[in-house]
């Protein structure tokens, strides 16, 4: 069939394929743990985490781009760290190529923030750096998981054209996807006011698997495959979103579960609920603060006065910090999902379902029996929570964390596959965390200490 040949479902199982075999890579790497010191002492080991200034680092040594001596060979080891005049040199000329070649300006000192991970990448520029540093399909997805972000979202017009642009590294600039989202915004979504033409059909998903199948294998001009993808693209600007109404529905029907786990028999706010899930678990973060200036990191401690003299009790890894705020955060995050101004991510899920299995195992009989009479509306959630019983009567009973992984992972991961996510990445922080605080014998306790709140264990 001719969709079967198109840009999205190619691109989707090229995707599934590439992430499946990075994900059963990491997966054999955590299964050669034979003991659960091992295993734990495996997921405490940094130099074994994903980050994305070790993608950024091992791309651009790959490409010829790094200045200095001294520094090591990221393809033949693991994510340690390189000298400091080598950040800088390296830096100094990814700034210079930014502004004359890609039209950007990032400057010396930001570009040292993502090589050395001090600083968080949002999403969009995730593809500036992926264009600039002349990176294909497989490198921009390992940055996006180091990230913590999904794969290239097909119904954002930005995404689809970087996905266009890198089929051949380095021939395009960010310039010109700059180009190529001008020319989908000057447009006119329907010719004359007309109904746009039935090719284009109704929905964006449909419209690329039916007319961007051949795009790119086709040998048609430069010129006129842009203006294919342009025009179609334009076709159905109504139709573009980057968030899903079905994510949103599914996530609110998550935090009824927990409302039945933290606060049973009570109809509670998002606000509520999640203060009491806080307040179970003991996680404060009044003491959190982020420097405003300078290198940009994340302590718990006091400033002492308004010089911002400062008192630091635990100063955090980047990858830690960035984690430690996300969830002293989150109620701002919930609400806006709530509100369908921010979409539901894999972080939310692992996040949720860290709380699901906490709260499902310290809790008594009673309202366990509460929490599984929501199943029985029946919704593709609940059937897939029905399913996970076992397992989670399992967790509450003893079990080494050999045993926990195996049980912690499939309840993860069938929950990260309900909302559409790739499977747990142990190599990426966010779900290292959320991992190695359920393998302890306490993980509220874990967390609380990775976290920075207890530092006597």
């Amino acid at each position: 069939m001719e969709y079967e040949r198109s840009l999205t479902f190619a691109a989707q199982l090229w995707i599934d394929s590439y992430l499946a075999k990075q994900t059963a890579k990491a997966g054999i790497q955590l299964n050669r743990q034979q003991t659960a010191e091992e295993l734990l002492l495996f997921l405490t080991d940094d130099s074994t985490l994903l980050t994305p200034g070790f993608v950024l680092r091992r791309h651009i040594q790959v490409q010829g781009l790094v200045s200095g001596e001294g520094y090591a060979d990221l393809s033949q080891t693991a994510n340690i760290s390189w000298p400091e005049n080598v950040i800088h040199q390296t830096s100094k000329k990814l700034s210079s190529i930014s502004r004359a070649r890609h039209g950007l300006t990032i400057s010396t000192e930001n570009w040292k923030h993502y090589l050395t991970d001090a600083q968080t990448i949002h999403r969009d520029m995730i593809f500036r750096l992926a264009m600039i540093t002349q990176m294909g399909r497989e490198q921009t997805l390992e940055l996006l998981l180091a990230c913590g972000q999904e794969p290239y979202n097909m119904r954002r017009p930005m995404e689809l054209i970087c996905w266009f642009c890198q089929y051949t590294p380095g021939v395009y600039t960010w310039r010109d996807v700059h180009r190529l989202m001008d020319a989908c915004t000057d447009r006119p979504s329907a010719e004359g006011g007309r109904k746009a033409p039935e090719r284009y059909g109704e929905n964006f998903t449909r419209l690329i698997r039916q007319n961007i199948g051949a795009l790119l294998d086709s040998n048609l001009p430069a010129e006129e495959a842009e203006r294919t993808l342009t025009e179609l693209i334009a076709q159905s600007r109504g139709e573009l979103s980057g968030a899903s109404r079905t994510a949103q529905n599914g996530y609110l029907r998550l935090t009824e579960y927990l409302n039945a786990l933290y606060l049973p028999g009570k109809q509670a706010t998002l606000h509520k609920l999640i203060h009491a899930v806080y307040k179970r678990l003991d996680w404060r973060f009044e003491d959190l603060l982020q420097s405003p200036t300078g290198k940009r990191y994340v302590f718990r401690g006091a400033v002492e006065d308004e010089s911002a003299s400062r008192i630091e009790d635990c100063v955090f890894s980047a990858a830690l910090g960035e984690t430690a705020l996300f969830c002293k955060r989150y109620y701002a995050r919930a609400n806006a999902i709530e509100n369908g101004i921010r979409a539901v991510d894999r972080r939310d899920i692992l996040l949720l379902s860290y709380f699901l299995i906490i709260g499902y195992s310290g809790t008594d009989p009673d309202t366990r029996a509460q929490f599984w009479r929501l199943t029985e509306e029946n919704a593709s959630l609940d059937r897939r929570i029905a399913l996970l019983g076992d397992d989670l009567d399992d967790l509450t009973r003893p079990a080494d964390s050999m045993e926990k992984q195996v049980l912690c992972c499939r309840i993860l991961n069938e929950l990260l596959t309900e909302f559409g996510f790739r499977p747990l990445y142990h190599p990426a922080p966010f779900d290292r965390f959320i991992l190695l605080s359920l393998l302890t014998d306490h993980p509220a306790r874990t967390a609380r200490y990775l976290l920075g709140e207890d530092m006597e264990v």
